[in-house]
Formats: C-alpha cells, structure tokens, sequence
C-alpha cells in the first residue's frame, strides 16, 4: 500500500475520533455552550479598557528596541566610514610612496645612463660615424619599465597636490628620458645607414631594442619624428632641391629617382625594425618620410603644379604620381598605404594638381580640332571623298580619320590620366556623338532637293555608309585594345560600356537610312523614265506589217543605267548596306516593270477583245490574213514585250540576282506568258 494512502486512512480515522469526542463534550457540557453567549457580555468593554495601554506599552517597548539597533548601526557604519577612508588614504599614501620611489629609481636611473652617455660621447667626439654612444640597454630597459610605472600611476593621481608638487621633476625626467632615446636613436641611425649589406647585425639589434623601448613608453610619435629629422630631412634636402627655378620633366625625373634611392638605401632598415617590432604603432612612411617629401615638393618646386602648358603638366604630374607610388611600395603593408592617404598632407599635396584646369585645355584643343575637321569636310567636294575610296583607304571622310585619331589621343600615355578616365570617357562620347549629329545634319543634310543631284548625294551618302561601318570597326579596336585596359576596373566590369560608345553613332545610322530610302526612291523615278518606254511598243507593230520581232527593245538595257552609273565606281567598295540598298532598288524597278507591262497587256487584251466585238456586230467577212492563221499585231506586240522580259533577266544577273530565284521577275513572266 502506498504511504498516501495510509495517511489518508490515518487521518479519516483521526477525523471520526475528533467527532466523537466533540460530540461527547457537547453531550456533557451541554448547558454551558447554552449559556455561553450571556457569559460574554461585557467583554468588548473590557477588551477595548485593556487594550490601549497593552498597545502603548507594547510600541514602548518596539520603539527602544528599535533605537537601540539603529544607534548600534549608526555606530558600526561610522567606523566602516573610518575604516574606508584610512584604507583609501593608506592605498593613496602607497600611490604616493609608489610614485616617489618610481620617480627616484628613474631619476637615478637616468643619472647613470647620462653619466655613461656623456663619457661615451666625449670619448666618440673624434672618431667616425659609427662611434654611436650606446648604454646598456637592459639598463634603458628597467628605465623605460620603471617609466610605464611612474606615468601609471601619476595618471591614477591626476591633479593632486603631491601629483603637481613634483611635476616639475616628472617632466624634467621624460624629457631626459626622451632626449637619451632620442640621441641614441639618431646616433644608430646615422651609424646604420651607411653599413653594407651584412654587417650591421650588432646595430640591429640595438635599433630593434631601442624601437621597442620607444613603443613601450608610448613615445613611437617622438621615433617618427627622429627618423624624419636624422636621416629624411638630409636626403630630401639633398635629393630634392633642384639648383635652377626652372626644372624640366626629365630632371624631374631624374630627382625622384635619386630620392627613391637614397631613401631606399638610408630608411629600408628603420622601415624593416618598426614593423618587426610588436605592438608598435610607428608609421615611418607615412609620418616620417612622406610629411617630409611633401613639404621639399612644395617648397622646391611649387611650378610643377602649374597647368599652363598641358604637356609639361601631365609630364610633371606622371612624374611625381610615379615617385608616390614607389614611395608607396616601401610600405610594409596595403593598409599602411591606406593609411598613408587619408593623412592631410597627402589630401594636400593632390589639391594642388588642377587637375580641372587641365582637362578644359586638353578639351579646348580636342574640340577646337574636331570643329575645324567638320567645318572643312561640310563643304568640301564629294569628289575627293570618293578618290580615297579607289586608293584603298579605310576612311574616305578626313574628319572621320579624326575622330578616330582624337579619341586615340584621348587615350593616349601622353594626355590621359589615371584620376580623369570618367571625363575622358565623357568627352569619347561626346566626339562620338557630335560626329554623328554633324554627319546627320551637316554632311548629308545641309543642301536642297533642288540643288543637291542624284549623284552627288548618291556620292555622299556612300561615303558616309563606308565610313560608319569603318569607324564602327575602328571604335570597337580603340575601346578592346587601349580605352578597356584604361578603365578603372570597377567600370569595365559593365558590359555596356562599349555598345554605349557605339550607340552615340546611331543618329547617323538613321539618317543614312531615311537618305538611302530617298535615294532609292529618286533612282526607281529616274529608272522609271526608261521603263516608261514600254507603252511605245504597240506603235511599233500596229498597223505597221512589220516581221515579227527577234531581238529587245533598247529600253530594256537603260532600265537599270542609273543605278550601274551611280554604284559601278563604288564596285569593290560596297558595304553590306549599299549592296542591300541596290538589290533593293533594283527589285523596286522590276516590280513597276512588271506592273506597267501588265498594265500594257491588259489594255492591249481589252483592245483586241473590243475589235473583235465590232467586227462581229458589223457581220462583215473578210477572211484575211487573220483568219489565213498568220500572226496579227497583237501577238507581235506580245512577242515583242517576252523578248523584253527574257532580256531583262540578264539585265538582273549584272548585280548577282538569279532571275529563277526572283520573285517579281517569275511574276513578270507569268504576265506576259513566257
């Protein structure tokens, strides 16, 4: 059985007991419960007379209970407080014990390096470069350790008394500290820098050690300023300073490189030791050595920056972006470059290329030059356009040639600049497309209906088709082998970038197309003029007794002489536009070919039909040489226009078309019956 289950029936049983036993009391005492509610009258009364000074008594005795705590409390916090505030004046007196010993063992720490540097200099005064003063290091060592201290805790008592009263010594210490590191520095320096290659692991080391020293106490500012000082300053001054006002861009040139070198030599060691050195926050190029160069270019030689002459300045500005970027490469790492261009005198040193400037000049020449181009092409002969065709030039429109050449030069090594591809590709554009608005609107569209003949606009249009499918074909070369690569990559990724170049030519593409339709139309009209010559041959043979005819008329081979006469010089040089403008025109006059000689076999039919109603209407019966079966005019006249029709398919061959293959010219022999 489960112990619930006991305790239940425990408890049950406990329960029928307690109801008995009630009962039992109630069943003997029975007249007291009968009079207990007259016993209890008067009990309020008493209970409330009772009750108030129980409660007095009572809070009395609460109230001194409680004030006795709370003075024990009072008591207790009062000598906490004491407590703590001899505890903080014993930490604060311990700070101060600590700073003032800090401050002595620095103080004579420093004495002894002093005293060991003086001697070592004075004895070094008469020898060579390399007789640098060096004192112990691991003497140095416990000073730069016993300095972080000091500094510490003169930080965690930052404007007290005892803090200000010394001061005066603090200071006078760092600056001491400040000035053996620094002499020691310069002395290893110096010493290092004209070492061959493999014999300077002893001043290495002593450079590393003292780097390490100049990171420890949070001085890597003071070491920059050092290295700038003791070994840049020197070579850029040296290097840097040109002898005449005017400089020209080879010796420019010639400067930069001596400087990289120099630099090179004297500061790739320093560069080496502060990278390898941990937890060094020291930028020697871009604090020490490029602030320095900086300055020497601005102050030696401000007129490089001058954009007066475009060439000299692009030379000039190539130049020094050149000798930046080496400078650059002696970085130790990509985000020290970073690093190095968001500094202001970096930021500065841009500003002052007027790169705007520039681009307006390069922009005036470009332009000027393209407008010179076209204003000279608009109203030169076509003549002498299409005498470049027969020579086997790509490009028949000087101006063409042009733009070609100017877009070429837009980005060519001597104009363009890294920093103004966007405004290059701008102005590519604009060439482009102000080239094709002159071929639109000036080239083919400047002249009259009236004044301008079939075959001078014939002419003009030709070479402008030749040329735009050649410059397409040159633009497409320009872009793939030079404009890409100058891009910046984040361009080139864009697919688009060169159907928008080509795209600025499509104005002209249009024009040539409605000019073509024109000229296609003028043509068929000019053709038609022979065409037209069909509607003589019923007067050959009617009423005439002429033989039946065995040859074409002569109409048939001046039907296409316009077109020959127009293309046949061009023959060779035909683009795909105008071989399909000249199938289509041809195919343009056999269709009205057709259609007129349909139109003369109908009437003749309609004719012939009309006759042969009056004869009967008249009953006359005259048997000749009709009803003899000899051939009436009619079928000389039917004869005559088949002969025409077959004459015409080898009129067709002349421009490749297969007359077989030819839809109009199969209905042209349906018509006439062939």
């Amino acid at each position: 059985m489960f112990p619930l289950e006991i305790l239940s029936r425990e408890l049950t049983s406990f329960q029928a007991l307690l109801r008995s036993d009630m009962m039992d009391l109630i069943n003997r005492n029975s007249a007291d419960f009968i009079n207990l509610s007259t016993n209890l009258i008067g009990v309020d009364s008493i209970i409330e007379n009772v009750r108030g000074p129980a409660e007095q008594k009572l809070r009395g005795s609460v109230t001194d209970v409680r004030d006795l705590i709370q003075d024990s409390v009072d008591q207790m916090n009062t000598k906490l407080e004491k407590l703590g505030q001899l505890r903080e004046r014993k930490a604060l007196l311990e700070l101060f014990i600590g700073i003032h010993d800090a401050l002595v063992k620095v103080e004579g720490l420093l004495a002894d390096i002093s005293q060991n540097f003086s001697s070592t200099t004075d004895s070094g005064e008469a020898g060579v470069a390399r007789d640098v003063p060096s004192p112990d290091m691991k003497l140095l060592e416990r000073v730069a350790i016993e300095y972080n201290q000091l500094r510490y805790s003169v930080e965690r008592a930052q404007g007290l008394p005892f803090v200000e009263n010394l001061s005066e010594r603090i200071a006078t210490a760092t600056e001491s500290l400040e000035s053996i590191l620094s002499t020691m520095l310069s002395g290893l320096l110096l010493a290092s820098s004209d070492l061959p290659e493999g014999a300077d692991n002893a001043e290495s080391v002593a450079l590393t050690q003292c780097m390490r020293i100049f990171t420890g106490i949070q001085r890597s500012a003071l070491a920059e300023q050092v290295v700038r000082e003791t070994l840049v300053k020197p070579c850029i001054t040296t290097t840097l300073s040109p002898t005449t006002p005017d400089i020209s861009s080879e010796q420019l040139n010639d400067l930069f490189h001596t400087a990289l070198k120099t630099l090179q030599r004297k500061c790739g060691k320093i560069i080496q030791i502060s990278v390898n050195v941990k937890d060094a926050d020291c930028h020697i190029v871009a604090h020490s050595i490029f602030p320095e160069v900086c300055s020497a270019i601005e102050r030696h030689m401000p007129q490089i920056f001058m954009p007066g002459i475009a060439d000299t300045f692009h030379k000039n500005y190539t130049a020094t972006m050149r000798f930046i970027i080496d400078l650059e490469s002696l970085a130790p790492s990509l985000a020290e470059v970073v690093y190095l261009r968001q500094q202001p005198y970096y930021t500065d040193l841009m500003k002052k290329w007027q790169l705007p400037v520039y681009f307006q000049l390069r922009f005036s020449h470009i332009s000027a030059e393209l407008e010179n181009s076209l204003a000279k092409d608009a109203l030169e002969d076509p003549t002498n356009f299409t005498s470049r065709i027969s020579d086997g030039s790509k490009l028949s429109i000087p101006s063409s040639r042009c733009v070609v050449d100017l877009v070429r030069y837009c980005w060519s090594g001597d104009v363009w600049l890294h920093i103004l591809s966007a405004r290059f590709w701008r102005l590519t554009l604009q060439i482009t497309s102000r080239y094709s608005t002159w071929l639109e609107k000036d080239f083919l569209g400047n002249q009259s209906e009236s004044l301008w003949s079939l075959a001078i606009g014939f002419r003009r249009w030709i070479v402008a088709t030749r040329d735009l499918d050649a410059l397409d074909g040159l633009l497409r070369e320009c872009f793939s082998d030079v404009i890409r690569g100058r891009l910046p990559p984040s361009v080139t990724s864009k697919s688009s970038l060169e159907a928008d170049l080509l795209q600025t030519l499509d104005p002209a593409r249009q024009a040539l197309t409605s000019i073509g339709q024109r000229l296609k139309e003028r043509t068929v009209d000019a053709s038609f003029e022979a065409v037209k010559q069909i509607r003589n041959v019923p007067g050959l043979f009617r009423k005439t007794n002429k033989e039946p005819p065995t040859k074409p008329s002569p109409y048939v081979s001046q039907m296409f002489r316009v077109i020959l006469d127009l293309s046949s010089p061009y023959e060779t040089e035909l683009s795909p536009m105008v071989t399909a403008w000249r199938t289509d025109t041809v195919l343009e006059v056999t269709r009205r070919y057709r259609a007129a000689a349909e139109e003369l076999l109908t009437t003749i039919r309609k004719t012939e039909e009309s006759l042969k109603r009056l004869k009967r209407s008249l009953k006359k019966s005259q048997p000749g040489e009709d009803e003899a079966g000899n051939m009436t005019d009619e079928d000389k006249i039917r004869m005559q226009i088949a002969l025409d029709a077959q004459a015409f398919a080898h009129e067709l061959e002349q421009f490749g078309i297969l007359p077989q293959d030819h839809e109009e010219y199969q209905e042209l022999l349906r018509v006439v019956k062939i």
